[in-house]
């Protein structure tokens, strides 16, 4: 996704959208050093660092969706589907993380 964001910055003119696109593609560097960020803290048994880093990509998919709501005009509707689609299953994947880490990884289960 962070390639085909940084394309699609490249290939528009509409200052709005490239804006989006940009936040887009700097969300997800970003998400993609959180991940593993996360990884290391999970391998050191740091669940509130896991915590922090897990929050921080799904917080960066709400803030390049809303960009993309506020700020494009949706030109091609199939592609923007698919952009939505993939936003979705990177929210879907951290929650399910989240899930996994306070169900069954933390010795204090607060909300299970």
């Amino acid at each position: 996704m962070l390639k085909q964001f940084q394309s699609l910055r490249n290939s528009t003119t509409d200052l709005g959208a490239k804006s989006a696109y940009r936040v887009c593609s700097e969300t997800f560097d970003d998400a993609i050093y959180s991940f593993g960020s996360g990884l290391k803290h999970l391998e050191a048994k740091d669940y509130s660092g896991l915590n922090s880093q897990v929050g921080s990509a799904i917080d960066m998919v709400f803030e390049c969706r809303d960009g993309l709501i506020e700020d494009v005009k949706p030109i091609n509707p199939k592609l923007f589907s698919k952009l939505f689609n993939d936003l979705s299953i990177i929210d879907n994947l951290s929650s399910m993380v989240l899930v996994i880490l306070e169900c069954y990884l933390r010795e204090k289960k607060t909300l299970c």
